[in-house]
């Protein structure tokens, strides 16, 4: 409610694949915190976590329509589609992590799939 405006203006400012970027990144410090036992900065962790993945989601939602053209509807259906398969994967494959390594295993996936996200943003998304 508070960040996703504000993500907006950011969005246009800086572009969406820095603004993607940034946020992401911000995901990753966010979810690092995590690790420490401080329920404090587990907390701190997770909003800076959960900040940082409704921005990478702003731009994300709204670059569909820019990269599509005339093929709208389609696209944002194709995307909706894949977030909701990767919201099901993403329910389940963390706890195959949480299984072999605990929290720390959960971390470094996700830590992954944000620098994965990273990577495909900066490959396929135009500048």
């Amino acid at each position: 409610m508070i960040v996703t405006p504000i993500a907006g203006k950011w969005i246009d400012r800086f572009g969406y694949r820095l603004a993607s970027t940034a946020a992401t990144a911000t995901g990753c410090l966010g979810i690092l915190l995590t690790l420490w036992l401080t329920l404090w900065l587990v907390i701190i962790g997770l909003a800076i976590f959960a900040t940082g993945i409704f921005i990478c989601q702003s731009a994300a939602t709204s670059y569909v329509g820019v990269a599509a053209g005339y093929a709208r509807s389609s696209a944002a259906g194709l995307y909706l589609t894949f977030y909701y398969i990767g919201g099901s994967v993403g329910a389940i494959v963390p706890g195959l992590f949480w299984s072999a390594g605990g929290w720390p295993a959960c971390v470094a996936l996700v830590v992954f799939v944000q620098l994965l996200t990273v990577g495909l943003i900066l490959a396929f998304w135009s500048k």
